[in-house]
């Protein structure tokens, strides 16, 4: 038996429809990613979707099935096209995304929304950002969502100009601004984070049939409204702290290192040795290639059966809390609850990070790195 749905049903729904065996097909919320080929290079393609996020949502294809199928060569392609979105748009921040989706392993370039009317680029848009994480981390949900309205043609517009673009000879890129610090967080709508998750968990929480109560209704489109900006400073590199580099590594090598996330669970950071605040500006980018490669292997080996997903905010109104690039790498169940990433929300902004002490930090990073070795060591030709 199949039942084929026009849109994206809920996981829940659909565990139900297949445990009495019913095969259900649906159309994804957000449409086919790799839609229309803008670009073709030696060792990727560059789609425009469907559904663009907003202006700019670009997607890279491998022709592979997972992340550990791309090889050292691609991975530097996809290094120069990232460069060359950047120096196309260098005032406008971005958040790259890599996990498995519709059948292969894709990286998305997922720009920061214009900003409105009298606003401009470089102020983080909390609303833009809580969507967006949303949208990386579980992409299928069908529920109320921040939109972006295009104007009659402006689809077909930008994808011209991108197309255009990055068959163009690359562009140098511009030097960035504070790379020393302390920089200044300029956002907007921080009173709006909580009600917005509020409002995905009540709608989560709903359709598996609970009744609640005392949650509120947010308008994810208030964004078309300016509202007033603050201003932060965010301080010095806490990545090139001595102190905080040597409590939170898991394994160093080449330039580059990885550490534990204080967010927790099994979440982590891949950072360059040397203060760079963009991912476009890291030089050595064969050997990040090959410490990702080799940390996301043991990944795999320790959660069969789960998604290992990367994505960098690159810049503060995207989201980048420490000025210094850092790819994000988290371990994802893909049967797990949707609620579940609006609850830990939740709890993150009602009692800030989880504290670790140091010596459970130690016992965290000790287990990992000795995962890691052995893993390595497995590798070695006998």
């Amino acid at each position: 038996m199949h039942v084929h749905f026009p849109y994206e049903v809920p996981r829940n729904e659909r565990a139900a429809f297949e445990a009495a065996g019913i095969k259900v097909t649906c159309e994804p919320r957000i449409g086919r990613l790799c839609h229309e080929k803008i670009w073709q290079g030696a060792h990727l393609s560059v789609w425009y979707p469907e559904k663009p996020r907003t202006p700019g949502h670009l997607v890279i294809g491998f022709g592979a099935h997972s992340f550990t199928q791309v090889t050292p060569e691609a991975y530097s392609e996809m290094h120069g096209v990232i460069q060359k979105i950047y120096a196309a748009q260098p005032k406008r921040a971005f958040v790259v995304s890599g996990q498995e989706r519709q059948g292969e392993y894709l990286v998305e370039v997922l720009p920061e929304r214009p900003p409105v009317e009298g606003q401009e680029y470089g102020i983080k848009n909390v609303a833009d950002k809580v969507s967006c994480h949303g949208y990386v981390i579980d992409p299928e949900n069908p529920y109320r969502d921040i939109s972006y309205h295009y104007r009659p043609g402006e689809k077909e517009e930008d994808r011209s100009y991108w197309t255009t673009t990055l068959q163009n000879a690359p562009q140098e890129m511009p030097p960035v601004a504070d790379t020393t610090g302390p920089w200044t967080l300029r956002s907007s709508h921080t009173e709006a984070t909580t009600l917005m998750i509020e409002d995905r968990l009540n709608q989560i929480l709903t359709a598996r049939g609970g009744t609640t109560t005392g949650f509120r209704e947010a308008d994810w489109n208030a964004v078309d409204r300016p509202s007033p900006i603050v201003e932060q400073p965010m301080g010095s590199c806490a990545f090139c702290r001595p102190e905080v580099l040597a409590a939170q590594t898991i394994i160093g090598r080449d330039g580059f290192r990885i550490l534990y996330n204080l967010a927790g669970g099994d979440r982590f950071l891949l950072i360059s040795d040397h203060h760079t605040p963009r991912l476009a500006e890291v030089t050595n980018i064969t050997a990040m290639y090959h410490l990702q490669q080799d940390f996301c292997k043991m990944l795999a080996t320790q959660f069969p059966g789960k998604h290992v997903v990367t994505y960098c905010q690159d810049a503060p109104s995207v989201g980048q809390t420490v000025r210094h690039m850092h790819l994000q790498i988290t371990v994802t169940d893909p049967d797990a609850p949707p609620e579940e990433l609006y609850i830990e929300g939740l709890r993150y902004l009602r009692e800030g990070p989880r504290k670790i002490s140091p010596e459970e930090m130690a016992k965290i990073t000790a287990h990992y790195r000795k995962k890691f070795e052995e893993m390595m060591g497995a590798q070695e030709p006998k």
